[in-house]
């Protein structure tokens, strides 16, 4: 019995060192979110490891979206309605890039959050624990009701803030927001991970992707540098599975528009090798499935 006391004091004096030394902050962009917004921030100002700054990136809600954010304390920064949708564009990066130049220097991580996402008491401090174990550990993401994904998530992620700004917050590419920093972490030698741990969306509607969206992921696969036949066939492996051919031909027209603006060549061809050898990869899997029936 003393033995499980000392332990559960040792652990409760290295959490309680953790929150001394770890600073934190959080932003969320939301535009129309009074419905999902209170339960979000809810989580968010519970945490056992609480952020010492939450900004709302008000994108021309007509909603009560800003009223509650400042009932919850956060700094609202409201921007004029443009009309464009963040989803698969370069809208979203403006908003990021925002909301990271409104933190000061001596902030060790920023959780970024969608409006519609809760996570548990523990989630911060469970994420800063595990990631401080790993030097090279820069993105923790986490599992979204139950379902993990292949990498993490743009909303729930965790970043080092020291790598936000190696890697440039205010840099001038527009597209792939969430997949640059995952891709640029592989580069630089730095690790990310998915946590078991699990959070809730309540909004149970997948995302609507229309021509324009696919238009914007195969500009994003231009400008982050995929190698040509592995984006190609990724574009067709999406239009098989919605059985949708004219979803080929809108990511083909993005992927060969002239006017996307392009990661650095180091970068690029770090991108175009990994792809390349990755599509080799899957071609010699097909190959020896088809010669060994």
């Amino acid at each position: 019995m003393c033995q499980i006391n000392n332990l559960f004091f040792k652990e409760s004096r290295e959490k309680m060192k953790l929150k001394k030394k770890i600073k934190i902050g959080a932003f969320i962009p939301a535009r129309n979110e009074e419905k999902y917004l209170p339960k979000t921030l809810e989580s968010l100002i519970t945490q056992d490891l609480k952020p010492e700054k939450i900004i709302l990136i008000n994108d021309g809600s007509t909603d009560k979206t800003k009223e509650i954010a400042l009932e919850y304390g956060c700094k609202v920064i409201d921007l004029d309605d443009d009309k464009l949708e963040g989803q698969g564009g370069p809208k979203m990066t403006k908003l990021h890039q925002i909301a990271l130049s409104q933190f000061e220097e001596n902030y060790d991580y920023i959780l970024q959050l969608d409006a519609d996402h809760i996570i548990p008491n523990n989630y911060i401090s469970y994420l800063v624990s595990e990631m401080e174990k790993n030097p090279k550990m820069v993105i923790g993401g986490c599992l979204i009701d139950g379902v993990r994904s292949k990498e993490p998530m743009g909303t729930g992620r965790l970043v080092k803030f020291d790598f936000h700004k190696q890697i440039g917050i205010n840099r001038k590419v527009k597209h792939g927001l969430d997949t640059y920093p995952l891709l640029k972490a592989k580069q630089l030698g730095y690790e990310y991970k998915i946590f078991e741990i699990d959070t809730k969306m309540p909004r149970k509607q997948a995302a609507t992707y229309n021509k324009d969206n696919y238009i914007a992921i195969g500009k994003t696969c231009k400008s982050l540098g995929y190698h040509p036949k592995a984006a190609i066939f990724l574009f067709l492996k999406r239009a098989i599975e919605h059985k949708k051919i004219r979803i080929f031909f809108w990511q083909l027209r993005g992927f060969l528009s002239n006017d996307v603006e392009l990661y650095d060549e180091d970068f690029r061809g770090f991108v175009r090798k990994m792809q390349n050898d990755l599509f080799n990869k899957k071609i010699k899997k097909i190959l020896c499935i088809n010669s060994k029936e």
